[in-house]
């Protein structure tokens, strides 16, 4: 794995990239390069988002509703660095129905997308045609999928 978390701080998270320099070719350097930032960027989206999880199954209040823990979700969430899949505490109000993700609601996520990664799809979407901001993440070495 090209990237790692060495150090976990109070206020720091320390990431270790390995660069594969196995070609001559820059542009194949350049892609080795780009792959293991966005290995790096994954597994940093991955931390920050855990610092928003409840740090117990205790049950919240949101907008004068009980909520009570009903267990872990996977999701993928999109990022600028590619698909982030993660385990996230979900929650159920009293009378059953729709469940809620503090997670999601503390970081701002639009749909399944980070606050970066929407905001800068937003912007593409609003000076680029539709196809052209598909054909420019394609062309990224990170795996987005829009």
């Amino acid at each position: 794995m090209p990237a790692s978390v060495v150090a976990r701080k109070p206020k720091t998270i320390v990431l270790q990239i390995e660069v594969p320099i196995e070609s001559g070719n820059m542009l194949d350097l350049e892609d080795g390069l780009q792959r293991a930032l966005n290995e790096a960027g994954q597994l940093g989206t991955k931390e920050l988002l855990e610092l928003f999880e409840p740090p117990n199954k205790d049950p919240i209040v949101v907008n004068q509703q009980k909520w009570s823990y009903k267990g872990k979700v996977l999701k993928r969430y999109e990022t600028m660095y590619g698909c982030v899949p993660m385990e996230r505490s979900v929650y159920q109000g009293g009378r059953g129905g729709v469940t809620l993700a503090p997670l999601d609601l503390r970081t701002g996520i639009v749909g399944s997308a980070t606050p970066k990664f929407a905001k800068t799809l937003a912007w593409k979407y609003s000076q680029m045609p539709a196809p052209a901001v598909k054909e420019d993440f394609a062309n990224q070495p990170s795996k987005n999928s829009v």
